[in-house]
Order: structure tokens, then sequence, then C-alpha cells
């Protein structure tokens, strides 16, 4: 009983990329044979999968680096967009409150909100 576990287990494994091949195929028969063909232009790749490449090279960026903090850590500081809000919003308040927006409003508004930043994350986080 086991072994047909670990079997049926397998089996499972192997279900779901195999029905996204079918519906890929499905698709590709009823739209045609243009809706998956990729073309180079002036050295760049253009086409339906390059876009969604690119659309989602991105995404896999930010997820090998939480990756990496989650295997170097203990976990997640998962309140880390807490404090960049926090942190913006402080800025944005010193530049309006400042009156006019200089060169230098925008630099002292930049230095005291990642002054702000340090404090919240010296208490936040894990």
């Amino acid at each position: 009983m086991p072994r047909l576990k670990r079997r049926l287990n397998n089996l499972s494994h192997l279900f779901l990329p195999l029905s996204v091949l079918v519906i890929l195929i499905i698709i590709n028969l009823i739209k045609g044979a243009d809706y998956f063909r990729i073309t180079m232009v002036n050295g760049a790749f253009y086409g339906n999968i390059p876009n969604i490449l690119f659309g989602a090279s991105e995404l896999v960026i930010l997820s090998i680096g939480m990756t990496l903090v989650t295997a170097a850590s203990r976990g997640q500081d998962i309140s880390i967009g807490e404090s960049g809000a926090i942190s913006s919003a402080i800025f944005v308040q010193y530049v309006l409150g400042a009156g006019e927006v200089t060169l230098w409003t925008i630099l002292v508004g930049f230095l005291i909100s990642c002054v702000a930043g340090m404090i919240i994350g010296a208490f936040n986080g894990t």
C-alpha cells in the first residue's frame, strides 16, 4: 500500500505540467500557428512568449532575492513595505511642508526619510 501511494504521488507531480502542455497545444490549435510564433527584429525577440517572459523577469529576480533572504536567515521580515510607506510619507510631509520645492529640500527630505527608515528598522523585524 505505501508503494501505491508513493507511485500516485509521483504521478500527480507529472499531471500538472502535462495538463498545461495539453492546454497550450489546444490553444495553439484554436488560435492558429502564429499565436506562439517568436520573431526577431533588429536583434530583439517579439511574440507572446517573449512578452510573458520579459514581464515575469522582474518577479523572478525579486523572488530569488527573497528566497536567498529566507535561506540565509530565520525568516522574512514582511513589514518592510510598512516601513517603506512610513518613511516615504515622512519624506512627502517634509517636502510639502517646506513650501518651495528645491534640490536641497528634496535632499534633506531624503536624508530625513532614510534616518526614519533606519529608526523604524532598528525596532522592527526579526
